[in-house]
């Protein structure tokens, strides 16, 4: 069915609503083995974190919907009769509900869904999609397809591509906060304090992450204002913020690198040589580039090295410090906690020598410190105490 059909078969809408529908995503009923049961809360929170990247699809949060479905004295569980999604969504301000269902055959996962018309109770003509996962290693390959399928349905949108990502590194999130508003930021249920720039930085293993936004409620309360997964592609570093009740992620970059040149001096048997030869290690510990050429017995070797990045973790039982790197402070320890030690990362570090100090009430230390290339440097600060105690490769 073409997409000008599927739209006109689904909601009679006012042009406002079309561009932004509300979306409530229910769990998806197991038609498999209970062991595939943990899979039914989890194909609806990756459905909905991709389609929340439309800016046409707002969708309901998970926290909101688990409320209501409480509240209602529903089983969230594999919810699919379209008169009790309804009425979920109706009670959620949603205009759209998707149910759904999955099926284990053999190794292979089938997912379908479709949309319910939260105010007639009926699922939508033309707005229903499956997809087939291989085996649970690519479910997140399937998840998106079915939300490319559902997003083109309603909208018209094409899905952004996804970042694959290198599972052997570490990815990173950079999460911005406003100064206006009073939440705390949670990744995987740990607190994350804000720098003095509003921003914290999170290195964070390739894959998929608990996502919370608590909002200060009163003096000593508060509630949970966003409950959901992101993704975070090893290597690459995604940037988000918190706006107007939605997460907002607006780029997806690559962990930047730096470019190394040198010239040496080799030595051929005999003849004319030229040869090039290139090596990439990825964007993390970089890129080997060496061309020759020249006539026997000298030759000339040009070798570009595109090295990663090195990264400074400071650690110390007392925090409540800052680092400096070259005047320039680069990080910020706050006070350990009760068995606990203060840490904090500079990321992004080019190689060479710098001039690091590291202040509490006084000066701890105050000196240089020489950094390689794509290495990692743990350093424990206390006051009057500064020792190296590891140094490894990325």
């Amino acid at each position: 069915m073409k997409i000008k059909r599927i739209l006109t078969a689904l909601l009679i809408l006012s042009a406002a609503a079309m561009a932004q529908n509300k979306v409530a995503i229910l769990d998806f009923k197991n038609n498999g083995p209970a062991s595939q049961q943990h899979l039914s809360e989890g194909i609806a929170n990756m459905l909905a974190t991709t389609l929340a990247g439309s800016a046409a699809i707002e969708v309901v949060e998970r926290s909101a919907l688990d409320k209501i479905v409480q509240e209602m004295k529903l089983g969230m569980t594999g919810l699919v009769d379209p008169k009790s999604a309804a009425q979920v969504g109706k009670v959620a301000g949603a205009n759209l509900v998707v149910i759904g269902s999955y099926t284990a055959l053999g190794k292979s996962i089938r997912i379908d869904a479709k949309v319910v018309n939260v105010e007639t109770a009926v699922i939508v003509k033309g707005a229903a999609a499956s997809a087939k996962a291989t085996s649970l290693e690519n479910l997140d390959d399937a998840v998106d397809a079915l939300a490319q399928k559902l997003l083109t349905n309603l909208t018209g949108e094409q899905v952004k591509a996804r970042v694959q990502g290198d599972l052997n590194k570490a990815g990173r999130l950079e999460f911005a906060f406003s100064g206006k508003e009073m939440i705390a930021l949670l990744i995987d249920g740990q607190i994350i304090e804000p720098a003095e720039d509003l921003k914290a930085t999170v290195e964070l293993a390739h894959g998929r992450h608990k996502v919370q936004i608590e909002r200060a409620k009163g003096m000593f309360k508060s509630v949970t204002e966003l409950d959901t997964l992101i993704e975070i592609p090893g290597g690459y570093i995604v940037r988000a913020e918190y706006k107007n009740k939605k997460l907002n992620i607006y780029e997806t970059v690559p962990v930047p690198g730096n470019k190394i040149e040198q010239s040496a001096v080799t030595t051929t048997t005999a003849g004319t040589s030229t040869e090039k030869v290139t090596a990439d290690f990825g964007p993390m510990t970089g890129k080997v580039s060496i061309e020759f050429s020249g006539t026997a017995p000298a030759a000339t070797s040009t070798i570009q090295v595109e090295s990663g990045p090195s990264k400074i973790v400071i650690l110390s039982s007392e925090g409540m410090c800052d680092v400096y790197l070259d005047g320039q402070k680069r990080a910020s320890l706050p006070l350990s906690g009760i068995d606990e030690m203060a840490t904090a990362t500079i990321y992004d570090i080019k190689p060479g020598t710098y001039h690091i100090k590291i202040e509490g009430f006084d000066a701890w230390y105050d000196g240089t410190l020489t950094v390689g290339s794509g290495e990692e440097i743990k350093i424990k600060a206390e006051p009057k105490s500064f020792k190296i105690i590891g140094r490894s490769k990325i």
